[in-house]
């Protein structure tokens, strides 16, 4: 057992370190829009200046991220692209450990075959576009397959060696993944039923547990260690309360914590999709996770969950209600990239075809030795070999798409546009494309620090005026009552006689004496003659 361990452990950290290797190869080079990583300007400008970013406020990343942010190495964006490449490489290493974890329950098949099974889906699991496309960009959801793939390999572990000790250390570490997003949740069927089955097998199947005791305190730990890593959410009134530029909320209330934390800001986007669009974004939905399968992972994963059912009902059952959840999540949560929230769903996927994968090498090695009359005969060879070729499949098909190595796009409008306007100008934004870079070169790098840099559709939010106002105090917002297209109009009215007046995009509408002039990337406020 400790050699296969030693050789499961040699495999995984293998497939992390080509998983790191290629992310690193095609890492963004800075801030970027590459692969919907607007969101990374705010990301890494809450982390490095002690603020709290946008919904649900991901503690967890801040931690983590205030470590990278450190090192010596590239700039600040760059540090966070980094950290992200660790992330998703480390999904792809506890992928591995827990499709063996899984494996174990299979009672047939060879020790190298289930080594080599398992490096070949974590393998395409890397190389799969969803989690490659994360693994390059400053995101959240690199990280957050880190924390699937590991409690998942927590659970699959105590599950098979019955270990009943590993499950407060599964609940301390779910916890902590929800700290970096809450999407994690959607991991709590299969936890329950993954525990009680362990309970279940404990117990001999018999219907009463011999000590009670000792199952309420198991129990007991359990969930004192899900709550201590849930804790880390009490960093965030403690970021909050140094009222950084970046201030999501004003968390350091009961009331701004909970509109954080619980992301009412989203809440109208959740279950939103039209009903009219349903089909399509489902059919989409699948297609995509057929396409992170590499397509010859769609038979496979069918055999392996044949297989798994006839070994293991309950791992069947736990990864099916969590991939439903977090399918009819996405689906439903009416935004352009909710296909995120897959990931997980594919790392189940690779798992499922590992069975298949499995189970089909077994019976062709046993088929030849029987036909061939050789424990190594030709056709088991070229079966394995031609296993380990599937890989490319996704690597060739998804490496242009996802590649943002060369993606200087979000960058150069940032520096282009905090350059280009006089001093003391006010720049408008509107959206989190055009106001996220901006927030990075002014707040995290420090540009421009004369520039009023708002956005508009912020101003709906009192937190979000209270912030502005101890930034700029020679700011007046009026009428807070207001919408925020109508708070711009009088803005604009009242500050362009003391300053240049700039907006990212045309979208706002403007009072009947002002117009605007583009100049470079942005568009400049002047007075109709």
């Amino acid at each position: 057992m400790a050699t296969m361990e030693r050789q499961a452990g040699r495999v995984a950290a293998l497939a992390t370190l080509l998983a790191f290797i290629l992310y690193l190869m095609t890492l963004a080079p800075g801030i970027t829009w590459h692969n919907d990583g607007a969101d990374g300007g705010d990301l890494i400008t809450a982390t490095v200046t002690g603020g709290v970013p946008h919904p649900s406020g991901y503690p967890t990343y801040l931690l983590i991220g205030s470590v990278f942010a450190r090192l010596p190495i590239g700039d600040i964006a760059w540090r966070f692209n980094l950290m992200s490449a660790v992330g998703a490489a480390c999904a792809v290493g506890f992928t591995v450990m827990a499709t063996l974890a899984s494996l174990r329950k299979l009672p047939q098949g060879e020790t190298h075959i289930h080594l080599m099974v398992s490096g070949i889906v974590g393998m395409t699991f890397a190389f799969s576009s969803l989690l490659w496309s994360q693994a390059v960009v400053a995101e959240v959801y690199s990280w957050n397959s880190c924390f699937a793939a590991l409690v998942w390999y927590l659970m699959l572990r105590a599950h098979v060696s019955h270990k009943l000790w590993l499950w407060p250390l599964t609940a301390y570490v779910f916890g902590l993944g929800l700290g970096n997003h809450l999407s994690l949740l959607a991991l709590a069927p299969a936890a329950l039923v993954l525990f009680f089955a362990s309970l279940d097998v404990a117990r001999g199947g018999s219907g009463l547990p011999r000590p009670v005791s000792r199952y309420a305190m198991l129990l007991f730990f359990t969930l004192i260690a899900f709550a201590a890593g849930l804790a880390v959410y009490g960093v965030l009134p403690l970021r909050a309360a140094q009222k950084a530029p970046v201030n999501w909320g004003g968390a350091d209330t009961w009331e701004g914590f909970v509109w954080l934390v619980t992301g009412q800001a989203y809440a109208p986007l959740v279950a939103a999709l039209p009903p009219a669009h349903l089909p399509g974004r489902m059919l989409a939905a699948l297609a995509l996770l057929v396409r992170q399968a590499a397509w010859w992972g769609v038979p496979a994963a069918y055999l392996g969950v044949q297989v798994l059912w006839r070994y293991d009902r309950p791992v069947v059952l736990a990864m099916s209600l969590s991939s439903l959840v977090l399918l009819v999540y996405a689906v439903g949560y009416n935004t352009p990239d909710s296909y995120v929230y897959l990931i997980p769903v594919g790392m189940m996927l690779m798992m499922w075809m590992a069975w298949g994968l499995a189970d089909g090498l077994h019976k062709i090695t046993l088929w030849a030795g029987a036909r061939f009359g050789s424990d190594r005969p030709i056709v088991t060879m070229v079966a394995r070999w031609g296993a380990w070729v599937l890989i490319l499949v996704p690597l060739v098909a998804n490496y242009p798409m996802v590649d943002a190595s060369g993606d200087r796009r979000a960058h150069d409008f940032g520096i282009q546009a905090l350059e280009s306007v006089e001093e003391g100008a006010l720049i408008i934004t509107e959206t989190a494309m055009d106001t996220f870079p901006l927030w990075y070169f002014h707040y995290a790098e420090g540009r421009r620090p004369d520039v009023v840099l708002i956005n508009g559709n912020l101003l709906a939010y009192a937190w979000y005026r209270d912030s502005v106002r101890r930034r700029y105090p020679s700011i007046e917002l009026l009428d807070p009552d207001d919408h925020p297209f109508q708070m711009v109009q009088k803005l604009m009215q009242a500050e362009i006689a003391r300053r240049a007046v700039y907006l990212t995009t045309p979208h706002w509408s403007l009072p009947d004496d002002l117009h605007l002039v583009p100049v470079g990337v942005l568009y400049r406020v002047e007075r109709t003659s």
